[in-house]
């Protein structure tokens, strides 16, 4: 934020705020100067690495509209070892899919920002839902997981999951560790108060996760 750039460069010429991934090592830069007036600017740089901007279909979207980030270079990974529906979600035609949602701006500059889809507010705080379904897929004796908002009508903000577990896998010491990872990184209200276990995470026509099939069942099992 251009607040922030403006205090740092009180003390430094240059201000590098970097943007990446572990998948894809560092592949953007906004650098921010400040100029003879004393203002802050920013331009954007792109690090060795090809950055577009998609809609649903795959189709590259216009400049300054939203669309999914997707991201290409010479030493990015090529999956997550032990997982692969999470490598078919995430890595798909020799592109990683870090989960966001930007655009392209002027002078180059990429604005990140959440993708639409996976932000759930709880109690006046929002969340990258994405963030959490991470959390449990990357935990011992998880194989995949979605995150949800409490669809029911008048219920308490709060979120419910579904967990695909691994066949072998102690479930009761699997949510335990997925629910302290959570508790640790993002506070005891967005720990799931329900963890369902279930055969398979539903899934849209392009293959992300679909938490409004998911609050659907949860609403048809409540009526019975």
């Amino acid at each position: 934020p251009e607040a922030e750039a403006q205090a740092l460069l009180d003390h430094f010429e240059t201000v590098d705020d970097t943007y990446g991934a572990s998948e894809t090592s560092k592949c953007y830069s906004t650098i921010w100067t400040r100029g003879p007036t004393g203002a802050a600017s920013a331009v954007g740089k792109r690090r060795d690495s090809v950055i577009n901007f998609i809609d649903a279909s795959g189709q590259p979207v216009a400049k300054g509209s939203d669309g999914i980030v997707c991201i290409k270079n010479n030493y990015m990974a090529e999956g997550y070892v032990g997982n692969a529906n999470l490598t078919k979600e995430a890595f798909r035609d020799g592109w990683f899919y870090p989960g966001d949602v930007g655009y392209e701006g002027d002078a180059g500059r990429i604005h990140f920002r959440n993708r639409l889809d996976h932000v759930i507010n709880i109690r006046g705080e929002k969340v990258n839902a994405y963030a959490i379904d991470l959390i449990f897929r990357a935990t011992r004796g998880i194989r995949d997981a979605i995150v949800f908002r409490n669809p029911k009508p008048d219920a308490i903000d709060e979120l419910f999951a579904f967990v695909v577990f691994e066949a072998q896998a102690n479930r009761i010491q699997a949510m335990e560790s997925a629910k302290y990872a959570i508790r640790e990184r993002f506070g005891e209200a967005m720990v799931p108060r329900v963890i369902r276990p279930v055969a398979g995470i539903p899934r849209k026509d392009d293959g992300t996760p679909d938490r409004k099939a998911c609050a659907d069942l949860i609403l048809s099992l409540a009526a019975g």
